[in-house]
């Protein structure tokens, strides 16, 4: 779902006629994560709200110690269910704001989760990260490059070009290519520093993408064998960029980074896309545990316009170009 209903309860309450619910509710697949949706604060019309969460639809207590959620406004990692609830009281919502879900059981669980709005005429509300006011819009889901859908923060977009520009690739890898505008935008920006070209991966073959001499597209997962191969034999000798955009599970994009790492460049980069969601940020996270990963730091200095899917996903290997 993409946003939320509010609701009313016309049951009473302390200090108020009526109860105001954002709420959310998803069926949350076995041993899967999944988006409950974003609370859209703004429909309710209330200046300053304080969230206080409650739960109906886990049946036993097994089911609440085995669904997390994961909420960049509350905390900046998976919390259990049971946590959540206490987390959320006090914190003060404004805009947009995400939820997801994970759920640990091997059988599907009905979660319904609500964030009763209450006016507090005395205390400002807090303005959320101006990221997930941004991904809750779907603004990006209608951004376009030269025509071509793009569907990435236009900020992103400008910190990609400032990188581009000082590593001067001979090679961009991107793995999800959907309609081509990224590869599009990546060749564009190599037209103008004169060298430089993109291969770009998908499991998918869509027309109409975009036609340019520096582009190559390949079908096929990003961690095929066959595909990985054709990955190394372009890597060769070349000074190596890799974007990482495909497949947002857990299990994959560690995969991704574990493959793809080796052929960056030092010096260079291995971005990682959409780290503003729980699959890809989990995965970053154990990267750089890993001995590969030790090769990375991640570079905050990427994050500067304060809004990006990428945050903690800018990985920079280490060593000079």
């Amino acid at each position: 779902m993409d946003a939320v209903e509010i609701v009313e309860d016309a049951s009473s309450t302390v200090g108020l006629d009526g109860k105001k619910w954002a709420k959310v509710r998803e069926t949350v697949p076995a041993g899967s994560w999944c988006s409950l949706g974003a609370l859209m604060f703004p429909a309710c019309g209330v200046e300053e709200h304080v969230a206080v969460a409650g739960v109906i639809g886990v049946r036993n207590q097994e089911e609440m110690d085995h669904v997390h959620l994961w909420c960049p406004d509350v905390d900046g990692a998976w919390v259990p269910l049971t946590s959540f609830l206490e987390k959320t009281k006090g914190v003060r919502f404004a805009g947009g704001c995400p939820i997801w879900a994970k759920n640990t059981l091997d059988r599907e669980v009905d979660v319904d989760v609500r964030v009763q709005i209450v006016r507090e005429s005395d205390q400002a509300a807090t303005a959320p990260d101006g990221t997930n006011n941004y991904y809750a819009s779907k603004v990006w889901k209608t951004t376009t490059w030269l025509g071509v859908p793009v569907l990435k923060c236009p900020l992103d977009l400008w910190v990609m070009q400032e990188i581009i520009h000082e590593v001067k690739p001979d090679l961009i890898i991107e793995t999800g290519t959907f309609m081509g505008g990224s590869a599009l935008y990546f060749a564009s920006v190599l037209d103008a520093i004169g060298k430089g070209f993109v291969t770009t991966v998908d499991v998918e073959e869509k027309k109409d993408r975009p036609v340019h001499p520096r582009i190559c597209y390949v079908r096929g997962s990003s961690v095929d064998t066959d595909v990985l191969y054709h990955m190394e034999v372009e890597h060769r000798k070349r000074r190596t960029l890799v974007v990482l955009d495909s497949d947002h599970s857990y299990d994959h994009v560690l995969e991704e980074l574990e493959a793809y790492a080796p052929l960056v460049s030092p010096g260079s980069y291995l971005v990682v896309e959409d780290t503003n969601t729980p699959g890809p940020s989990d995965a970053v996270r154990d990267f750089l545990y890993s001995v590969e990963g030790s090769h990375f730091t991640v570079d905050r200095s990427r994050e500067k316009f304060g809004t990006s899917f990428n945050n903690g996903g800018w990985l920079r290997k280490k060593g000079g170009l």
